[in-house]
């Protein structure tokens, strides 16, 4: 996706947003179409302002397939990927923390940030940035976050950390046991002790969030 002129354009659009703040905050509160709007001018200008250098889209420059052996499926670069490329925005169901802690989902597919969950369980809801698989050695990628203070509004971005080359699998770390998203406020939200398959000879053995065998 060519710039162009899209960082003048967002950033007249959020300057117009920023003057009337408050109209702004209850139209995206009230409206679900304003709201995606919001969201969507949110992320790519923080992505902008972040340095990045091209927005990726599934079956041009990504594609699903298999990642091989119980991982199920993975997220691969279809061409050449530069450092700072975009991979796509997270996409899920968005709820208050409490609202999803006593909801039925696992919280495998989720992600916290600004005070949101975004629980990209549901395939039907979501969209491909959620079968991008953990690793914390081989990680190429990294999920940033996208929001403002005393805004309603939050969205977290996928972005390589460095060049890939194609048919490279798209690999980012869930965590740490505290922090994910390169290093933000958003934590992937595990559930239940799972084994990590990402085959590295130093790995660790166990998902972030995930308690150690022994471990109360």
């Amino acid at each position: 996706e060519a710039f162009g002129t899209s960082t003048e354009v967002m950033t007249t659009l959020f300057a117009l947003a920023a003057a009337h703040g408050s109209l702004l905050e209850a139209a995206t509160r009230t409206s679900p179409v304003l709201r995606q709007v919001a969201q969507r001018l949110l992320w790519r200008r923080t992505a902008l302002e972040n340095g990045a250098r091209f927005f990726c889209e599934l079956d041009r420059e990504i594609e699903v397939a298999p990642s091989g052996g119980a991982k199920g499926m993975g997220l691969f670069a279809k061409v050449d990927l530069a450092e700072g490329s975009v991979i796509g925005r997270y996409t899920g169901v968005e709820m208050g923390e409490d609202e999803f802690d006593a909801s039925p989902s696992t919280g495998l597919y989720a992600m916290r940030t600004n005070g949101v969950v975004i629980d990209g369980e549901d395939p039907d809801r979501s969209n491909y940035c959620r079968f991008i698989n953990h690793s914390v050695r081989r990680a190429n990628c990294q999920a940033t976050e996208a929001w403002e203070d005393d805004s309603p509004l939050a969205a977290v971005y996928l972005e390589t950390l460095r060049d890939i080359a194609a048919g490279e699998e798209l690999t980012m770390t869930y965590g740490d046991g505290a922090e994910a998203a390169g290093g933000g406020e958003s934590a992937a939200l595990g559930a239940g002790r799972r084994p990590c398959l990402c085959g590295a000879a130093t790995c660790g053995g166990w998902l972030p969030f995930e308690p150690l065998p022994g471990d109360a």
